[in-house]
């Protein structure tokens, strides 16, 4: 019988363990994910000025201005130790009730230089005070809150007096009005450094005007028989850019035929009067204050946010009338604009939520640094572009981008841009660093490199690309059967240029299959005997591709009756050069057994091992080799004497795999 034998090294690459890779991905250096001013600022640190955060911040004349309105605790956030120019304003307080007199204005501190250190600060701003009702009795007006900053604390006004109890009018930052029913009845006192006091009411006939409330700049002025008194005008400070007034002291209330006292510049409301003139409201840096009104529900209110005092109200013998409210204070910080700073952007941008954005001033910029510490640190080895999206309002070569590694090497690159107010993304080529240049960088560096002009810009998803990978190169093949091929080839990509798989393709471009990564051979079937494949193996990944070159191979024709190549008789055994097959014989124990072939290679068999005559198996072991030259027909015998009863194996094998290497075998004689 006659059997051919399987491929101990087919049984083999079926069990072979393929590892498994993790595909290469794009490397973060940094998506500039920062969700508000702070991190930004933490993260990119500027080494050119004052870097702060917290209430309405706007720019005017070189400065950068942070103004606190919102009544009560509020957070101011200085990242550096400075000085800078503070204005705090305490609330107004509210005029008083029944012929009563203005409110005082809030007190008003203002310091030109003021140190502060990197720390996050509590501003608290004072309220205005309550308007009050004036019933019969009479009331006085109520008190502003005070506002505080960096330990400055600026007392809240003092209400008004109120008429018929002839009440006592608030001490404060400026001191109420005193009210005007009935005699002289004095103001109340104001802080020194902060305000004055406030004016007296006036009593008798037929007017009884109340006292205007004191402010920040000037005392009230006193009510008479006649009118009430004018609040006091307020303290002049051009902190916004302009010269505003703040803490306006409030004007009195007046009875019958009087005019009421009209407030004074810094917010003042006007106070009012039963049936003659009533008091306008006085100017402000934000909110005028109110006029009075007659006949209605309130005399004038101060205007909020700025410390400015209320009016007094009027009375009649029919309606009781409320007292105008305080306004409420303002606490607002100034410093020289930073010529250098970042903030977080959520609009202008192109990845994600937020965009990296900064503003550089004109000439003062010039070299000034934003420096991101990385850590971890980022290994770039092997890595060979960096990209990122910009936008600038200034086109041309204005802003630098490097990266450090820890050895101090900083790598740079000086983008153009072109055109402005536009995203663009910059490939950055550095594949001419070495890795010992890029292996650890610890720091991220945005440096201002011209200065003509003051730029707004934007930096967004800065990272490494996967690298495509290199091509692979088919290393050998093996032609299994005539209906089998196994190519195998040598991966060549790692790290940032992993392959994320392989594809094997015709000559002509028709895809076989699609192997994992890492995968290093592929067992190609079905395939029609004796015919020449051609083949190339692609690696690929997000980055691109690269091919081998093509490779030809042909299967094996397998096992044919050969008509041409005979010795004797019609036929002969004809197979390829590298075959190797298998009889078995059976065989007696102690009974000599001695086997004859003659056996034939062509010349396309080329210098490889010669054919091979082989007997073994039962103790046997005997081998004849081929010495006669190509084309030439040569006996070789074997023989043994088995040691049991069984089967005796013989093997001819042949050893090229030349394309068209091919071997014959005729008249094998067995002689037992």
């Amino acid at each position: 019988m006659i059997k051919k034998l399987g491929y101990l090294i087919f049984i083999l690459s079926m069990l072979a363990f393929v590892p498994t890779s993790v595909a290469a991905a794009p490397l973060e250096l940094d998506y500039m994910e920062y969700n508000s001013d702070v991190n930004a600022q933490a993260a990119y640190v500027s080494n050119s000025s004052v870097t702060a955060t917290g209430g309405t911040i706007t720019e005017v004349g070189g400065y950068r201005i942070h103004t606190f309105t919102t009544v009560g605790n509020n957070t101011f956030t200085m990242d550096v130790s400075t000085s800078v120019e503070v204005l705090v304003v305490g609330g107004g307080g509210s005029g008083g009730g029944n012929l009563g007199g203005g409110g005082g204005g809030g007190g008003v501190i203002y310091k030109s230089s003021y140190a502060v250190t990197a720390q996050a600060y509590t501003i608290t701003v004072g309220a205005g005070g309550a308007g009050v009702l004036g019933i019969q009795s009479g009331v006085s007006g109520n008190n502003g809150g005070n506002s505080v900053a960096f330990g400055l604390t600026a007392i809240g006004g003092g209400g008004g007096g109120a008429g018929e109890g002839i009440t006592t009018p608030g001490n404060g930052g400026s001191g109420g009005g005193g009210s005007g029913y009935s005699g002289s009845a004095p103001g109340g006192s104001g802080t020194a450094g902060q305000g004055n006091s406030g004016g007296s009411g006036g009593g008798g006939s037929p007017a009884y005007g109340g006292g205007g409330g004191g402010g920040a700049g000037a005392v009230g002025n006193n009510g008479n028989s006649s009118n009430a008194g004018h609040g006091g005008v307020g303290v002049s400070n051009p902190i916004l850019g302009t010269v505003y007034y703040w803490g306006g002291g409030g004007g009195g209330g007046a009875y019958t035929s009087g005019s009421a006292g009209n407030g004074g510049l810094g917010g003042g409301g006007g106070g009012s009067s039963d049936i003659a003139n009533n008091g306008t409201g006085g100017g402000s840096a934000l909110n005028s204050g109110s006029n009075g009104a007659k006949q209605v529900d309130y005399a004038g209110s101060a205007g909020a946010s700025t410390g400015g005092g209320g009016g007094g109200s009027h009375h009649t013998i029919t309606r009781w009338y409320y007292s105008g409210n305080g306004g409420s204070g303002i606490v607002i910080v100034r410093y020289p604009i930073p010529s250098l700073f970042d903030s977080s952007e959520s609009t202008i941008k192109t990845q994600g939520s937020y965009a990296l954005k900064s503003t550089s001033t004109i000439t003062t910029s010039l070299n000034k640094t934003l420096t991101r510490t990385v850590s971890p640190t980022i290994n770039l080895t092997d890595r060979t572009t960096i990209k990122f999206d910009i936008r600038s309002s200034r086109t041309g070569n204005n802003i630098k981008i490097g990266i450090r590694d820890s050895g101090g090497t900083t790598t740079e690159i000086t983008p153009n841009i072109t055109p402005a107010d536009t995203y663009q993304t910059v490939t950055w080529d550095i594949s001419a660093v070495s890795n010992a240049n890029k292996d650890v960088i610890d720091k991220i560096i945005i440096t201002i490199v011209n200065a003509d002009a003051a730029n707004t810009f934007y930096i967004d998803n800065l990272f490494s690309p996967v690298i495509t990978p290199s091509a692979p190169a088919i290393s050998s093949v093996t032609a299994n059967t005539f209906t089998k091929i196994t190519w195998y080839w040598t991966d060549n990509s790692s790290g940032a240029s992993q392959e994320d798989n392989f594809k094997i393709y015709t000559s002509t471009g028709g895809l076989i299959a699609t192997l994992s990564a890492d995968t290093t051979y592929y067992e190609e079937t079905g395939l029609a005997r004796n015919k020449q494949y051609s083949r190339y193996v692609q690696a690929i990944n997000a980055a691109g591709s690269n091919n081998s070159a093509t490779v030809s191979w042909r299967t094996k024709p397998g096992t044919y009756q050969e008509k041409t190549t005979t010795r004797t008789g019609p036929n002969s055994f004809g197979f390829v050069g590298d075959g190797l097959w298998e009889w078995e014989v059976a065989a007696k124990s102690g009974q000599l057994v001695t086997i004859t072939a003659y056996i034939r290679y062509n010349t396309s068999y080329g210098s490889a091992t010669k054919p091979e005559l082989t007997l073994y198996n039962l103790g046997v072991n005997s081998n004849a080799t081929m010495s006669a030259s190509a084309d030439t027909w040569e006996q070789l015998q074997v023989s043994g004497t088995p040691d049991r009863n069984g089967v005796l194996k013989l093997k001819i094998e042949g050893f090229s795999t030349a394309p068209g290497a091919k071997m014959y075998v005729d008249d094998i004689q067995i002689n037992q």
